[in-house]
């Protein structure tokens, strides 16, 4: 029950912030769509950028994100090409292969990690995250252009997306002269996270609040919820149970951090990405809200039974 009252804490200002979305799109009539392009084009950029310049990485520490990159998007790729059979027509499908491929490790992941694990697995979530980033900017953003987009110009989508190259320079120059201990770079990246995490959530609510009824697809979200809380679990403890009988590659704190990942719920920015394609944004703030009410719960029972 501590176990539970803790998390609830660290985890209840989002949906605070949610509200605050909800009410600002039904009384002042605030569109998602600008609130999209900020957190898109301008906010997570400069996070990506400044994120990866704080953290400290090594060659040998790259193998995490890569991991998350690769997962994201074989799951997320499998997905589309179920929803291409179960939506043969429109962008659900799009919508489906993007949302399945991502996850909240962000504004969901880093406290629930913090409130569980401490600090040393939150530099870990943080790692993840990279790779959900780099996923996100790069195979999910093609699925999720090709809704609307030819090939080659969903390409191009990815290729202008400046996270994608924030996050490559950014990896790149942390690799070459080191993880920064610039006191400005830190207070800017703690300010971002900060506004990054309130925004992105706001959005789900102001998603919310241009719902005409309160209603959702079943399909879809049973779809992503299968692919959220069946195909990644049983990938990522696949991974760790193999690891610890098998080759033992990487450590515990490792292992309890992708037991966590394995849990949080569907991304966030699955519906400002939605929203900034014009891809299903009312499906996708109904399938992200539940998500994140539902993994509130499971995470603590989970752990609980693992620990």
């Amino acid at each position: 029950m501590n176990l539970f009252s803790e998390l609830l804490l660290k985890v209840s200002p989002l949906f605070f912030f949610l509200i605050i979305g909800f009410i600002a799109g039904r009384v002042s009539k605030v569109h998602k769509e600008g609130l999209a392009k900020l957190l898109i084009y301008y906010l997570s950029p400069a996070l990506i950028f400044t994120q990866m310049l704080r953290a400290h990485l090594t060659i040998s520490d790259l193998w995490l994100p890569g991991l998350i990159w690769a997962l994201g998007s074989v799951i997320a790729v499998g997905y589309y090409f179920i929803g291409s059979r179960v939506y043969p027509e429109g962008t659900k499908k799009n919508l489906l292969g993007f949302a399945a491929g991502n996850a909240n490790s962000g504004y969901f992941g880093i406290p629930v990690a913090d409130a569980l694990f401490g600090g040393d697995a939150v530099a870990r979530v943080i790692l993840c995250g990279m790779g959900y980033i780099l996923y996100e900017n790069s195979v999910g953003f093609y699925l999720a252009a090709r809704g609307h987009s030819s090939i080659s110009s969903a390409v191009m989508k990815v290729v202008k997306l400046p996270g994608f190259h924030a996050a490559w320079l950014g990896i790149s120059l942390n690799l070459l002269f080191g993880a920064t201990e610039n006191s400005w770079v830190q207070g800017v990246n703690q300010n971002l996270r900060g506004a990054y995490s309130i925004l992105g959530v706001a959005l789900v609510g102001l998603a919310m609040s241009e719902l005409a009824r309160f209603k959702f697809d079943l399909k879809f979200n049973a779809l992503s919820f299968s692919a959220k809380y069946l195909a990644w679990p049983l990938a990522l403890y696949a991974l760790v149970y193999g690891n610890e009988s098998v080759v033992q590659i990487f450590d515990a704190e490792n292992a309890r951090v992708l037991k966590l990942i394995a849990w949080v719920p569907l991304a966030a920015n699955t519906v400002a990405i939605a929203a900034e394609l014009k891809t299903e944004p009312e499906t996708a703030s109904m399938a992200v809200f539940l998500s994140t009410i539902f993994s509130l719960f499971l995470i603590p029972f989970v752990m609980m039974v693992a620990s």
